[in-house]
């Protein structure tokens, strides 16, 4: 970017499960500031928010709903599944 330019922002937004089955989606920001002190600064997370996880609607019977997450007890039994001879 020109010297004299103040900056972008870049935002985004990212989905993901952990380990346990917690599923979060969060906002995020980064900022870039052509004018920082020191290369190492300019870069920085302007924004980092979580977004609230609505509950979905019922749906038709010839929709089969797959949940993003799976947890612990789902995937111990997918596991069982899967090693039955």
């Amino acid at each position: 970017m020109p010297a004299n330019d103040m900056g972008l922002m870049a935002l985004g937004m990212f989905e993901y499960c952990d380990d346990i089955g917690t599923h979060s989606v969060r906002n995020f920001g980064l900022r870039y500031r052509s004018n920082a002190p020191s290369g190492s600064l300019s870069f920085d997370l302007a924004q980092d928010t979580p977004v609230p996880i609505l509950p979905l609607a019922k749906p038709a019977e010839t929709v089969e709903y797959i949940p993003p997450c799976e947890t612990p007890t789902e995937r111990e039994q997918n596991q069982k599944k899967i090693t039955k001879p």
